[in-house]
This record gives C-alpha cells, sequence and structure tokens, in this order.
C-alpha cells in the first residue's frame, strides 16, 4: 500500500470536527454580512472568512438575482465544496448549526445533488454495466482538477455525517442511503480492475483509488 493511499486513510478527510474546538466567536445571521472574531488567531480568521463567503454563495443559490439553469445551480453548489470541507473540518459539531444556521438546507440540497448525479448516470447507460462504470468514474477520486467530480461531494456529504442527529434525517429525505445500497449491486457488474500500480509515483493506482472510495461510501451509507 502507498504512503499516499495510507496518508488517506488514516485522515478522517476532515471528519475530525467532533472532537475539536473552536475560539469563542460573535456572529451575524445574514450570509451577506461578515463574521466577526474575538480571537486574534489568522487560521480563525480565515475559517470565519471562508464560513462567511460559503454562506454568501449558498444564498445566492437559494435565491438567485437573475435566472439560472439547473447546470448553473449546480455548479454553484460544487464550488462550496472546498469550502465546507475546509470550514466543518475545524468547528467542533455544536458549532456547526450556530454558525452555518443553513446547515439543514445545505445538507438536504447536497444530498440531493449527489442522489441527482448517480441516477442521470444510471439512467442514460444502455445497461448496469455501462451504468456502473459511469458511476464509478464520477465517484472515485481522480488526478485532475474536474470542479465536478462526485468525490468532494462524497466527502462533504462524509463530514456533514458526522454533525448534528438531523443530518441522517436530511440524507434520508433525499433518498441517499437507498441511492447508495442501489450503487452497491450496480458496482457487482464493474470489470476487474487490471491495473493495481500508478505511473506516478505522486498519486494513487487505480486499486488505491477503488479503496479509497470504498472506505468513505461505507461511512457514508452506514452513519
Amino acid at each position: 500500500m502507498s504512503k499516499y493511499l495510507k496518508s488517506f486513510l488514516t485522515k478522517r478527510d476532515g471528519g475530525t470536527s467532533s472532537s475539536s474546538s473552536s475560539p469563542t466567536t460573535t456572529t451575524t445571521t445574514t450570509p451577506s454580512e461578515g463574521i466577526i472574531s474575538n480571537s486574534p488567531s489568522s487560521t480563525s480568521q480565515d475559517i470565519l472568512l471562508t464560513l462567511t463567503h460559503l454562506r454568501k454563495v449558498f444564498f445566492e443559490h437559494q435565491k438567485p438575482k437573475i435566472q439560472w439553469t439547473q447546470q448553473d445551480k449546480n455548479d454553484r453548489l460544487y464550488s462550496t465544496l472546498p469550502m465546507v470541507i475546509k470550514v466543518l473540518s475545524v468547528l467542533s459539531n455544536n458549532e456547526w448549526e450556530e454558525r452555518f444556521p443553513e446547515l439543514s438546507e445545505y445538507t438536504l440540497t447536497l444530498a440531493k445533488l449527489l442522489v441527482s448525479e448517480i441516477r442521470m448516470r444510471a439512467d442514460k447507460e444502455p445497461n448496469s454495466t455501462a451504468a456502473s462504470q459511469a458511476i464509478i468514474e464520477y465517484l472515485e477520486i481522480n488526478d485532475g482538477t474536474n470542479s465536478l467530480s462526485g468525490w468532494p461531494l462524497l466527502r462533504s456529504l462524509k463530514l456533514l455525517s458526522t454533525g448534528p442527529n438531523f443530518i441522517l434525517d436530511k440524507f434520508a429525505q433525499a433518498s441517499l442511503p437507498s441511492t447508495l445500497i442501489k450503487c452497491l449491486y450496480l458496482f457487482f457488474d464493474l470489470p476487474e480492475i487490471l491495473s493495481i500500480h500508478s505511473t506516478n509515483d505522486a498519486s494513487l493506482s487505480p486499486i488505491e483509488k477503488r479503496i479509497l472510495l470504498q472506505q468513505i461510501f461505507f461511512q457514508v451509507k452506514e452513519r
């Protein structure tokens, strides 16, 4: 197993939030307004600024000033994923709702997006084998910079699953658990991975990517 895979598996993809705590801060409740921190920590300030921007972008997604296509709205959601991973990996669970009042609605929106992306790929393929391949290519971590990859979306949902109890209700409301279970059945049709070694020392091999996906997949499904 490469050191890169070990590094991924020994981290919780930002899921250490349940045991972390953040400095006491004062926040506003309007997404477009700033969040004021009493802490001199530059890291804390950076997180709070990121959270402010996250809330602003989500507010614009929910209440756009112009008419957006569905793809435009999806692109907007994908752009928030690095922010939510960064923010929620630092805040403790009891701070999530306090500092992110839109958390419930945001969680439901992300869960619906993943379900929609999976179903779209399953529906447009001619058979289960092709559907499985399309879904796995979407969900697996990739070496490129594809901002519409399902990997950061899955990571974000995994992180959210460690939060307040209502998160699981939002997953169920979006039919996320049942969709992931259906994916498991589809994955039986995946072809065998022939290449087990990476062509680049700085990247994961195909089998390592599959192991990572299995790890995070079951962690989200079993919450």
